[in-house]
């Protein structure tokens, strides 16, 4: 990543745990979490990990 980001990410580290953004590290990660990706999801650039695949509201409430 770069330095901006890296200073970014520390900030938000410092303010809310070590383990804060784990996930959008992973996200971000070049290799290795294609493999693990629904096949409905193969194509998305940015696939947050750990997100449920069902649907979190009724869109037809």
């Amino acid at each position: 990543m770069t330095p901006e980001i890296d200073e970014y990410f520390a900030v938000i580290e410092a303010e809310h745990g070590a383990d804060s953004l784990d996930r959008v590290k992973q996200m971000l990660e070049p290799t290795g979490i294609s493999e693990q990706r629904h096949p409905l999801q193969q194509a998305a650039k940015w696939v947050l990990p750990g997100i449920p695949q069902v649907p979190w509201h009724d869109p037809y409430a």
